[in-house]
């Protein structure tokens, strides 16, 4: 009884080894690169990281300064005067006078800094398309709505 035990044993295990058996050997080495490459204790993950967290702000500020510098343009083309220009300064900075606590309180007790970073990131990017589309559209409150959701 042993013997059959031990031949069928055998004959239940593959000879070259099965598709099934090969696919899981290798998607336990992708996780275990991926493990490896991406382990928050590595010095890679840190500085990618810090990399990335250092970016995180270059958009939003690229946006902020460039009406500034476009300034001539926005006037001619709207047909604005360098007060209502200034408006888009003003609205940009409105929201962050107090923004600062609400936004510090949502980050710390509601949303979580990931999920915070993202929600916050996206109004910034919103604000900039609905900007950008003002623009576009010389429609100068569009562009004021905006400026305003940006900040």
């Amino acid at each position: 009884m042993e013997i059959t035990t031990e031949i069928e044993s055998e004959e239940n295990q593959p000879l070259l080894g099965s598709s099934i058996n090969n696919g899981l050997i290798n998607q336990q080495k992708k996780e275990s690169i991926w493990k490896q490459t991406f382990d928050p204790s590595k010095k890679f993950y840190r500085y990618f990281s810090l990399v990335f967290i250092c970016l995180l702000t270059t958009g939003p500020y690229f946006c902020y300064v460039l009406p500034g510098a476009l300034e001539k343009e926005f006037e001619h083309d709207l047909d604005i005067s360098t007060t209502k220009f200034t408006i888009f300064t003003s609205l940009y900075s409105w929201p962050n006078i107090i923004l600062c606590f609400f936004g510090g309180f949502l980050i710390d007790r509601v949303l979580g800094v990931r999920l915070g970073t993202i929600l916050f990131s996206c109004f910034v990017t919103i604000g900039q398309i609905m900007f950008a589309f003002g623009a576009y559209t010389k429609n100068i409150w569009l562009m004021y709505i905006g400026r305003f959701v940006f900040g």
